[in-house]
C-alpha cells in the first residue's frame, strides 16, 4: 500500500476508523541513498490523527546483532493522549506475547541511544 500514491489511497479509509500502519524498516540502510530512502517518513508525519504510524526495524540489521533477536517499535504519535495509549497497550501486549527480549541487545541499544556522540552516528 504504501508506495507514491499514499496520500491518495489513506483519503478512502474511514476516518472515524483507528488504523495502525506498520512500516518495516529492517533493510531501509541497504535501500540505497540514506536521505533519499527516509522521504516517505515526512509523508507518515501528515497522517491524520486517526491513523498511527509505526516504525518496526531489527537490531540484527541496523546495528549489525544478528542473532540477538531483538527490534524496536517506535510510534509516531500527533497527540500525547495517543503516544501514552501505545505505551499502554504494548507494554501489557509485548511482554505478555514475548516477555523480555534478551539483556544484551537492551544494553547495547540504551548505551547508544544514551550516548550522544554514538547516536549522531545511527
Amino acid at each position: 500500500m504504501i508506495g507514491t500514491n499514499l496520500s491518495t489511497q489513506l483519503q478512502l479509509i474511514n476516518l472515524r476508523k483507528r488504523i495502525g500502519l506498520v512500516v518495516d524498516v529492517a533493510y531501509i540502510d541497504f535501500a540505497g541513498d540514506p536521505d533519499e530512502v527516509r522521504e516517505f517518513y515526512k509523508k507518515l508525519d501528515k497522517l491524520p490523527e486517526n491513523i498511527l504510524p509505526m516504525i518496526a526495524y531489527s537490531l540484527s540489521k541496523t546495528f549489525t546483532l544478528y542473532g540477538m533477536r531483538s527490534g524496536a517499535l517506535i510510534c509516531m504519535a500527533q497527540t500525547k493522549e495517543i503516544a501514552d495509549e501505545f505505551v499502554r497497550v504494548n507494554q501489557a501486549s509485548s511482554r505478555a506475547n514475548w516477555s523480555n527480549c534478551n539483556r544484551l541487545p537492551m544494553t547495547i541499544l540504551t548505551k547508544i541511544y544514551e550516548d550522544e556522540k554514538a547516536a549522531c552516528k545511527r
